[in-house]
């Protein structure tokens, strides 16, 4: 394969024999190969594209704070450790805590109020995860770099 590259992005991926020259280094024979050049992003490298786009969406909708009890709770990297750390401090005790929410609240929270937000982000993860594979499947079927390109997360 020889990946025909313009401003740093792939715009082209050619196959041809890899031929040896005398000193055994590859020799490609570029009169040849000139002729399959095209402006047109491969249909394999689309796929690969809009999938990697499908998997950063679905990514980033993974940490979005998530609603649970009528509140609104973060849940990015930061988020995920202070809860675990408190779950793990309330785990034998009835303590509570005074916890922030997403959008500023002080609401009072115990281990299993924290708990239920963990369950609820595994539950959306899921879901996320489920429509990411049906995403993928459905773009690696496609056989057209336009309709690869009309795919949508949200659609």
């Amino acid at each position: 394969m020889i990946a025909v590259v313009k401003d740093n992005i792939i715009v082209n991926l050619i196959s041809g024999d890899r031929p040896m020259g005398q000193d055994q280094r590859i020799a490609y024979p570029w009169s040849r190969l000139w002729g399959e050049y095209t402006d047109k992003m491969p249909l394999d490298y689309a796929k690969q594209v809009k999938v990697a786009e499908m998997k950063s969406q679905r990514d980033a909708a993974e940490i979005m704070p998530i609603e649970v009890g009528g509140y609104i709770y973060d849940y990015d990297d930061k988020a995920r450790e202070r809860i675990n750390a408190a779950i793990i401090a309330l785990e034998d005790t009835s303590t509570e805590l005074s916890w922030t929410t997403a959008d500023q609240q002080e609401v009072i929270v115990n281990g299993d109020d924290l708990k239920t937000i963990v369950r609820a982000a595994a539950a959306r993860s899921n879901d996320l995860h489920v429509r990411y594979r049906a995403k993928k499947e459905y773009i690696m079927a496609l056989q057209t770099v336009d309709s690869v390109n009309a795919v949508t997360w949200e659609g």
